[in-house]
């Protein structure tokens, strides 16, 4: 009973450390489209632009919110951040 809950303890260790081992992998930041699919967006892209008449989809767009700005006030973690 007790060589069980050794055992299973340790499955469980190795299955945690590979499992944050696989995360670990890979570039950062979002997919990259297919070349191929790229490709095609491009010409049906340029498709869509021509039966659209001006302003189209583009006024609807959202505009960038203004950047946010620190306060200019100390806070508690200054000195440990410094």
């Amino acid at each position: 009973m007790k060589g069980d809950l050794v055992r299973n303890l340790r499955r469980l260790a190795v299955l945690v450390l590979v499992a944050s081992a696989v995360t670990g992998c890979g570039r950062k930041g979002s997919l990259e489209p297919a070349p191929s699919a790229s490709a095609k967006a491009g010409a049906q892209g340029e498709e869509q632009k021509a039966d659209q008449p001006a302003g189209g989809i583009s006024g609807l767009r959202a505009k960038k919110p203004p950047p946010v700005t620190p306060p200019k006030t100390p806070s508690i973690l200054d000195p440990i951040l410094e």
